[in-house]
This record gives structure tokens, C-alpha cells and sequence, in this order.
């Protein structure tokens, strides 16, 4: 305990004095990018497909990125396309620099865009992003330049400490995954239908999304979390609460997040 409390003091105070290369030129907080084994589908119009990736700030004294500010994965490898052709094949696209990846939501959602031939050339309709452990995303400056590298040190710390106290976190952040998978099975304009017939098929999405096969590996704080989060956002999205359903879910979503990455910067403050 004494040991991680120094590392965790170590990491805080490292950050505080010795600034990545590119800081004067991109003020913008590093970001994790959360592991998504499972994968998070795109949604595909207008010659483009993009999928919202759950994220949370590595650098708590950095600006958090507004809308549509661009970032660079320092390991391109950590991305990948997954997608069944129409023969059953399973289809694997490694992920590239290319990609385009901006701030969606504060420092707790990312965009990643990607075109629509990309699929189209391996034969795929529909295919999900999966995030490998410990990817890091590098905001990228005006100059089209990434902060840091790959082997900063600083960052790198950072980073396996956000997997110990946020990636790895047994109580919510397997509720935020489960959002974040149902959020991207719907339209951003899937609002409320009164029409019971209409509303079914997102009844059964939600159900599908707490079913046992589908919270199988979570906890049971986290399966408690999950169903209680549906709940709310099937009941206010029907009264009118919000825009869509996919609106709520991504507002709880971005809610849990924001506490969980809280609990990360106040483990620096304690060094615990």
C-alpha cells in the first residue's frame, strides 16, 4: 500500500513539472481510451461509419477537450474493426492512424469515424470497434503534431494507473460498457414512440442488454447499476424527459464516467 502510494505521488509530481513535448502547442487533455473487448457497433450514412468510444482524462491540470478536437491513438494496433460478411465470415481490420478521431463529449466520449468503402472492401454492412487494454489517445495540435509519444513515460504511468482505478473497477465501469454498447445499437434520433408496437424492438433491446448472458461477467453492483440506469432512462425518455432514448443513455453514461475519472485524480490528491 505504501509502495503504490509513493508510485501514485511519483506519477502526480512528474506530470507537474515536467511537461510532455508539444504542450505549448496542444493544451488539451491525454485521454484513455476504456477497453471495449465486445466491441461498439458504427452506424454507417452519408459515406462515413462512426461508433462513440468511452474515454476519461489522464491529466487532470490540462483544458478538456471541446467538441470536435482531434486525437491521435498512440497505438494504432489497439483498434480494431470486427464484422461478419454475408457468408458468415469473420472479418478482422486492424486499425490505422488514418482514422479520425475527435472529442464527442468533454473528455468521456470520443468519435471515431471511419469510411464507409473501408467496410465495404472486406465485405462488412455492419462491424463494431473493439479497444484493447490500455490505449491512449494524444490530442493532436494545429500543426497536425501528437503530444508526447509512445514512449513517455509520464503517460505511460498514467495509463496503467487509470487501467488499475478506472478500467478495472468492479462496481460501475462495467454498467458504463453496457451503455455504451445499447447507446450504440440506436439512431441519435430514436426518440419515445407511444405506439406500444413501435416501441417494442428497443424493449427488446433493453432486455437483451441485462440479460444474464449479456451481464454475465459483470458484478453485481454492476448488473444493479446497469438495469437501474435503463430503467430511468426508459421511463424518462417516455415522459419526455429527453430528446431520444440514446440521449439518455449517453447522458448516464457521460454521469458514471465523469465519477469514476473524479475517483482517479482524487487517488493522486491522496496518493492512494
Amino acid at each position: 500500500m505504501i509502495a503504490r502510494a509513493v508510485q501514485l505521488a511519483a506519477i502526480g509530481a512528474l506530470l507537474a513539472v515536467a511537461p510532455t513535448s508539444g504542450q505549448a502547442t496542444s493544451p488539451f487533455q491525454v485521454l484513455a481510451l476504456i477497453a471495449h473487448p465486445d466491441g461498439v457497433m458504427l452506424q454507417c450514412a452519408d459515406g462515413t461509419c462512426s461508433a462513440d468510444l468511452s474515454a476519461f482524462c489522464l491529466q487532470k491540470g490540462r483544458a478538456t477537450p471541446t467538441h470536435g478536437v482531434r486525437y491521435r491513438l498512440l497505438q494504432p494496433e489497439k483498434l480494431e474493426l470486427v464484422g461478419q460478411t454475408d457468408a458468415g465470415e469473420t472479418i478482422r481490420v486492424a486499425g490505422s492512424a488514418d482514422w479520425l478521431i475527435r472529442a464527442e463529449r468533454d473528455q468521456v466520449a470520443v468519435r471515431i469515424t471511419v469510411p464507409d468503402r473501408l467496410l465495404a472492401a472486406h465485405g462488412l454492412t455492419r462491424a463494431a470497434v473493439t479497444v484493447a487494454t490500455n490505449a491512449t489517445l494524444m490530442p493532436v495540435a494545429a500543426d497536425g503534431n501528437s503530444q508526447g509519444g509512445v514512449d513517455d513515460p509520464a503517460i505511460t504511468l498514467l495509463r496503467e494507473a487509470g487501467n488499475r482505478l478506472v478500467d478495472q473497477d468492479r462496481s460501475r465501469m462495467g454498467a458504463v460498457r453496457t451503455l455504451a454498447r445499447l447507446a450504440s445499437e440506436l439512431p441519435p434520433t430514436t426518440g419515445a414512440p407511444t405506439d406500444r408496437v413501435a416501441h417494442m424492438p428497443y424493449q427488446r433491446l433493453l432486455q437483451t442488454a441485462v440479460s444474464p448472458a449479456a451481464t454475465a461477467a459483470l458484478s453485481e453492483a454492476e448488473r444493479r447499476l446497469a438495469r437501474g440506469t435503463l430503467d430511468i432512462c426508459r421511463t424518462n425518455t417516455d415522459l419526455g424527459a429527453y430528446h431520444s432514448l440514446r440521449q439518455c443513455l449517453e447522458v448516464q453514461h457521460d454521469s458514471i464516467l465523469w465519477t469514476l475519472n473524479v475517483d482517479y485524480w482524487l487517488a493522486f490528491d491522496r496518493g492512494s
